[in-house]
């Protein structure tokens, strides 16, 4: 999938023949998106060729607007990846990596299990990267009427910065329907800001490398202040007439002490100090309506994808390993 060049002068000469094809070069950001990429030293015919490359894709504005984790309860999202598969290949991809995964928690303080788990949420522990050429995904967000071109456009500029850095092709690389890529699917900008030569073998490679894939996922989570042996979520008691008010599922950051969600109705299942900072939100269970508290580690790892039900995957699949 991956394709190794040797400097961007070496890929001009398929540079002339861009008015065979126009891809996204109709559009008129893609002149700005040039002289951006311009100012970071990239060739400006290179960046052309590339953008004259892009294919316009139809599934994905319709697959990005209802992304699943938005559009099922929670009873109907756990099973898809809490499950006997995930769990034994999870188990599997542990022991395979074991000395990896062992670096991760005494180098960046980060619990490994969680690490695994993100991997097999986001990829069944790499067996599924996505099929649709990265350009193709970004550049169909970012030249649309999507109310979040502005993010994809951005995503695309360091696409072709990570193709500049990294000496990538990056019409050969393959990822999601959003344009997220590798075994961890990082967009475009996380790659920049924490993808890691974890193997230390001079590259940053989160599509072949799987110790630099469990590196960066990893090292994703500790920049965001994971919090070392620290709890993820718990279950809550709750009596009462007032403990629904202070439901906030969209809400995973802490923003309540436990001594303040005691005075509407809510109480740890085990012991928890009473000024420890938590959220508080509620789950469709199998049994019904679970309340739950989250913890500083659960907005960490919902800074992975900005959802409870998908927080909550990943902490439940960890605790099978």
């Amino acid at each position: 999938m991956r394709k190794w060049i040797i400097g961007v002068m070496a890929m001009l000469p398929l540079a002339v023949n861009t008015q065979a094809n126009t891809g996204f070069l109709n559009d008129p950001r893609a002149e700005t998106l040039i002289d951006e990429l311009v100012e970071y030293g990239l060739d400006p015919e290179q960046v052309r060729y590339w953008l004259s490359q892009g294919n316009y894709l139809e599934s994905t504005t319709t697959r990005i607007a209802a992304p699943r984790e938005q559009t099922s309860t929670y009873r109907e999202y756990r099973p898809l990846f809490v499950a006997e598969s995930t769990i034994r290949q999870g188990r599997e991809f542990m022991a395979e990596h074991a000395d990896t995964l062992a670096r991760v928690e005494s180098e960046l303080g980060v619990d490994p299990r969680v690490v695994v788990a993100i991997i097999g949420i986001e990829t069944r522990y790499g067996r599924i990267t996505g099929r649709d050429r990265v350009v193709d995904a970004l550049g169909t967000l970012a030249f649309s009427d999507d109310r979040r071109n502005d993010y994809f456009y951005r995503e695309l500029r360091a696409l072709f910065r990570i193709a500049y850095e990294e000496q990538i092709d990056p019409l050969v690389l393959r990822g999601s329907y959003a344009g997220a890529m590798g075994v961890p699917q990082f967009m475009p900008s996380s790659y920049l800001a924490y993808a890691i030569d974890f193997s230390q073998d001079g590259k940053r490679d989160i599509w072949d490398n799987p110790v630099d894939a469990i590196g960066s996922v990893a090292n994703y989570l500790a920049e965001h202040r994971w919090e070392p042996n620290g709890p993820v979520a718990m279950r809550a008691r709750v009596v009462g007439d007032s403990f629904e008010s202070i439901v906030a599922n969209t809400r995973l950051q802490p923003h309540s002490t436990i001594a303040e969600t005691a005075d509407h109705g809510w109480s740890p299942i085990h012991p928890v100090a009473d000024d420890r900072a938590v959220s508080t939100f509620r789950l469709d269970g199998e049994q019904g309506a679970e309340f739950w508290y989250g913890f500083n580690n659960l907005y960490v790892i919902s800074r992975y994808n900005r959802s409870l039900s998908y927080a909550m995957a990943v902490h439940q699949l960890s605790l099978e390993f």
